[in-house]
């Protein structure tokens, strides 16, 4: 009798894997991973006794210090890794297991795939979680099933499961689009790009090109949203309908601010007026 595996989107059925980190994102990847089925070794900073993880009934996991298991070397029947957010791409068990060929994915990598419902992803140096909780609370009053998530608070793995027909609003960091490999917003929309993180990233470059692989897998039909006053985000390549966003001018296909109001300009139809500013609640010329 063979035990079917564990199903984790199209030509993923991995049977143990490695979740480093052990933080919000970790925990969520770790509880998703176990309710498929598959084994589970954790790594965190802190020790095992340390964490509180709330996994299925019956969940296959073990949970070993960093130190530790840099010790002992990576497991052999790891098939794949997911990295949280937190943890540097350099890690010698991380290094390990590239050698091997093994798959090291972002936790918002790992729950994309067994998503439902169509994606909007918000990425930038500043204004993230604001933007994305006010695309959420938009769409909610548009009458859709929303789900905010991700680096605002809320793991993407965490929301997996849940009633069909959702939109999943989920805020990206740099550290979470290094490691994607398949992960498409139908929308994705980048902010802003100033000096952060370079901590971990050797220029401002490295740090954007993280932050522009938001829009790696998009295609034709989806949109990609740029803020057209920021040079960094203005040039981005992108292969979706690029619409632009501006406090300064106008723009060709967007949004823009213009005798007092927010307009919107589309190809091949007439300019409409979304909002006047002296109706927006939301203080500052930042939040327009």
């Amino acid at each position: 009798m063979t035990t079917r595996a564990p199903d984790f989107g199209p030509g993923r059925s991995w049977r143990r894997v490695l979740v480093y980190g052990l933080g919000v994102s970790g925990a969520a990847a770790a509880r998703l991973l176990a309710s498929r089925g598959a084994a589970v070794v954790g790594i965190d900073a802190r020790r095992p006794e340390e964490l509180a993880l709330d996994l299925p009934a019956g969940a296959r996991f073990e949970a070993w210090s960093e130190d530790e298991l840099a010790g002992r070397g990576l497991p052999g029947d790891v098939e794949a890794v997911v990295l949280s957010p937190g943890v540097p791409p350099e890690r010698p068990l991380l290094a390990e297991a590239r050698r091997r060929g093994l798959p090291v994915v972002a936790e918002i990598e790992l729950a994309f795939p067994l998503l439902d419902g169509p994606v909007v992803a918000i990425t930038g140096s500043n204004g993230k979680s604001t933007t994305t909780a006010l695309a959420g609370a938009l769409l909610a009053a548009a009458g859709r099933q929303v789900e905010v998530c991700g680096n605002i608070g809320t793991a993407l793995s965490a929301v997996v499961d849940g009633p069909p027909g959702r939109t999943f609003v989920v805020e990206t960091s740099s550290f979470q689009l290094e490691a994607i490999e398949r992960f498409r917003p139908r929308a994705a929309a980048y902010l802003n790009l100033a000096p952060d993180h370079l901590d971990r990233y050797a220029s401002l470059d490295e740090y954007a090109a993280a932050k522009e692989r938001l829009f790696a897998n998009q295609q034709a039909d989806d949109v990609a949203v740029l803020n057209a006053d920021d040079p960094r985000t203005a040039g981005v390549a992108a292969r979706a309908r690029r619409r632009s966003f501006s406090r300064r001018g106008e723009v060709a296909d967007g949004c823009f601010v213009a005798g007092g109001a927010v307009v919107e300009r589309a190809p091949g139809e007439p300019d409409r007026e979304l909002l006047r500013l002296a109706d927006l609640p939301l203080a500052g010329a930042h939040n327009v």
